[in-house]
């Protein structure tokens, strides 16, 4: 008799665990709420590496994440987002999203778009990143030939992980624009 367990199966079935039981506790039933406190915790650098180990990691910070996703939450839908200063997360999610549903071919924007990069955007506003800044480089990036099918696929979660990789393609791209200014 031939085993074929994959011991791998193991960890997902404790992961799957874990989830269910934040969702049942804490989130209550929100699926939506669950899949933006994870996505915070992945992208947040205070939370990324325990949430990259896996769940098991992040048991201890779950309430606090939660607290602060809620707080984001609560700040995006507390007025409307036309109101919105410039500098802020909600407003500029919105604009990100209008543009790649505007400029990137076959983009896939999922309907809970708003939480889900507002949370992305957000991190990005909390990693120092100006509003002058990310609308630079998420102009870059949906006018990239190879960004713009990233930012089509996953949206600005696809800018959010690879923020730093763009920002510094957009800088030496502005670099090889000022040269060539100066050489005419």
């Amino acid at each position: 008799m031939c085993d074929t367990h994959d011991p791998r199966e193991a960890n997902w079935q404790r992961f799957a665990f874990t989830f269910q039981q934040w969702l049942d506790r804490h989130c209550d039933g929100d699926e939506t709420l669950l899949r933006a406190v994870l996505n915070y915790a992945l992208n947040d650098a205070k939370y990324r590496k325990a949430a990259h180990i896996g769940p098991h990691k992040l048991r201890r910070d779950f309430t606090r994440i939660l607290a602060e996703v809620k707080t984001i939450q609560a700040t995006a839908t507390a007025a409307p987002v036309t109101q919105h200063p410039v500098h802020d997360a909600a407003w500029l999610t919105v604009q990100i999203e209008a543009a790649i549903r505007r400029d990137v071919e076959d983009a896939v924007i999922p309907d809970d778009w708003p939480v889900m990069w507002l949370v992305d955007i957000q991190t990005l506003f909390d990693a120092g990143h100006g509003v002058e800044t990310l609308q630079k480089v998420a102009r870059f990036a949906i006018n990239h030939p190879w960004w713009s099918i990233q930012l089509g696929k996953e949206g600005v979660h696809a800018l959010a992980i690879n923020f730093e990789m763009i920002h510094a393609q957009y800088r030496k791209d502005l670099l090889k624009k000022e040269a060539a200014c100066q050489g005419r």
